[in-house]
């Protein structure tokens, strides 16, 4: 296994991202009859977006029919969850600059797009004219980054959960140049801020002659499934990512004042309807209101309402 030393080159910043956590109203809270309102905005925890990073070169035909049962079965998985869901393709090959591959007449597929698994089916057949390495860091890095391809924008969503999946039959080579594995896994931790739930998944050779090393040390980094691609079934990835999604967590509310306990009051709305309000709790310590149960469904709005101390 490699051991990588977490750590960047000097002078190089992860890009910048926006946090999709519970969002304060910008004003603050705001006076009513003496009582401060402090208004949330419930992120959606369903949303995810998968990006598959594929070999494209004739290392990988061995491999093919096998891959060929499995992407279909990806998609009815995915149309069989609850999950509001981008998925995308981008190739291992850097010479592709991360850009996504195009299906008819999308670049990525999601819960409206028209016959899914045909599409899905079409953009992951990437062929076996690749150059001769499997630059999928570099690949995934250029096709999210900051520079990523005007093309792929609007695949990436700021408040979605990110899952990886890397498809390949030796390991990673990128270039440091382009970015290292350390320098790759502070990016995509960063990159994804909670509660949303992030992976990096890899169907790569785990042992034999010439493992994976790379890519396993980034899924051992930064939480993911491993599946050995000779050996075997990839269709062993979709309970592990599963696992992997989890369930909406309940997160904290910071309340802008401290707050008579007695008198909090919270109302949960979604749209032009009101909510049933689940059981909740005040931590005094960190100043938060958080629900017990589990959160509101996303896009709702929370408002909690209380007599700031005097």
């Amino acid at each position: 296994m490699l051991l990588l030393a977490i750590g960047c080159t000097p002078g190089w910043q992860p890009p910048a991202q926006t946090l999709a956590t519970p969002t304060l109203d910008p004003s603050g809270g705001t006076a009513t009859d003496d009582r401060v309102v402090d208004e949330f905005v419930e992120p959606n925890q369903n949303a995810m977006d998968f990006l598959f990073v594929i070999e494209n070169t004739v290392w990988m035909l061995q491999h093919q029919s096998t891959l060929d049962a499995f992407y279909p079965d990806v998609m009815t998985w995915l149309l069989d969850s609850e999950l509001d869901f981008h998925v995308g393709v981008v190739t291992a090959d850097l010479d592709d600059s991360g850009e996504l591959v195009a299906g008819s007449s999308t670049r990525w597929i999601n819960n409206d797009t028209e016959y899914p698994t045909e599409v899905f089916t079409a953009i992951t057949d990437v062929g076996a004219s690749g150059v001769a390495g499997v630059a999928g860091l570099g690949t995934v890095f250029g096709a999210l980054g900051k520079n990523a391809p005007s093309n792929n924008f609007g695949f990436r969503r700021p408040d979605a959960g990110l899952h990886t999946i890397a498809i390949a039959g030796r390991d990673d080579d990128t270039a440091t140049s382009e970015i290292s594995p350390s320098e790759f896994i502070a990016w995509y931790e960063k990159f994804v801020p909670p509660p949303h739930s992030s992976s990096f998944s890899a169907i790569v050779p785990t042992s034999g002659f010439s493992p994976a090393d790379t890519f396993l040390a980034v899924v051992d980094n930064i939480g993911g499934a491993t599946i050995d691609i000779d050996d075997d079934d990839p269709h062993d990835l979709l309970p592990a990512l599963t696992n992997l999604i989890g369930e909406p967590v309940s997160v904290p509310y910071p309340l802008s004042e401290a707050p008579v306990v007695d008198s909090i009051e919270v109302v949960v709305t979604l749209g032009e309807a009101q909510l049933a309000t689940d059981p909740w709790t005040f931590d005094e310590f960190y100043n938060t209101v958080q629900f017990d149960e589990g959160p509101p469904p996303g896009g709702a709005i929370i408002r909690i309402s209380y007599l700031p101390v005097q």
